[in-house]
């Protein structure tokens, strides 16, 4: 996914692309196992934006995060379209899906979709209802204005299926963006800078936005276990729709540390 953002009231606008309007390895991009390429803060001819520093070795460890989650997030995706396949062509031939496809998709989600990524998981299923929802960390590229070069950074998805009789429906919406820049400042001054760790607070900041029902604030700061983050809303044009996420943009220790 690529956001790519513009100033708009009170808010930034940024239009998100589908993955396969972009090749799989773009300029500054890099293959899934291999440690990327770093990138010159706002572009190699510099730009009116500049970016505040962090220290090389936090930036280098966030991008090794970004780089397993883009590798985590293809193979997830995949294994979604595979899991799914059977409800929906069963669905394209009665509306009525069967009690064993049904529970099919509910065993084979909890373990044929990496558990790489995967922040929260519920399953709900009956005989002929199933309703799965997941919270997932996949990639993402930000240019903000000013900028000549994207920044890599992190998406957080909430992915839903509903599956019951004459209706089917899979969503991913992106709810939470981290970038680069965000994810350095975790590593930097986070206590703790474990995966497991980084994912526990990516988690905190992926439920704090699920639970919001109103307009997301145009400024925010989220708790977590490490620190809080601090961002703001923005609005992502997807499919042509509007949704609202959080985009964090940096992360700081707690004040009680």
């Amino acid at each position: 996914m690529i956001l790519l953002a513009g100033p708009a009231p009170d808010v930034l606008r940024e239009a998100a692309l589908d993955a396969a309007t972009r090749p799989v390895v773009a300029a500054g991009s890099f293959r899934c196992g291999e440690r990327p390429a770093a990138l010159t803060p706002g572009g190699a001819s510099g730009t009116a934006y500049s970016r505040p520093h962090v220290p090389p070795e936090f930036t280098g460890l966030a991008r090794i995060f970004c780089n397993q989650a883009r590798c985590d997030d293809l193979a997830a995706t995949a294994a979604i379209d595979r899991i799914t396949a059977p409800l929906m062509r069963r669905f394209r031939r009665h509306p009525v899906p069967r009690a064993e496809t049904i529970a099919d998709t509910a065993r084979v989600w909890r373990t044929g979709i990496p558990a790489a990524g995967r922040l929260d998981l519920a399953i709900s299923a009956g005989r002929k209802t199933v309703t799965i929802t997941e919270l997932r960390v996949g990639a993402a590229d930000i240019r903000l204005p000013g900028w000549t070069a994207d920044e890599h950074g992190i998406v957080l998805h909430a992915v839903e299926l509903i599956a019951e009789p004459h209706h089917l429906a899979l969503t991913v919406a992106p709810i939470a963006y981290v970038g680069l820049h965000g994810l350095a400042r975790w590593h930097q001054r986070s206590f703790d800078s474990s995966r497991a760790a980084l994912l526990a607070d990516l988690h905190a900041l992926a439920r704090w936005t699920a639970s919001i029902t109103s307009a997301l604030p145009s400024e925010f700061t989220v708790p977590a276990a490490s620190g809080r983050w601090l961002g703001r809303g923005v609005i992502v044009t997807q499919d042509g729709n509007d949704i609202p996420i959080a985009a964090a943009r940096t992360f700081k220790q707690s004040r009680t540390n």
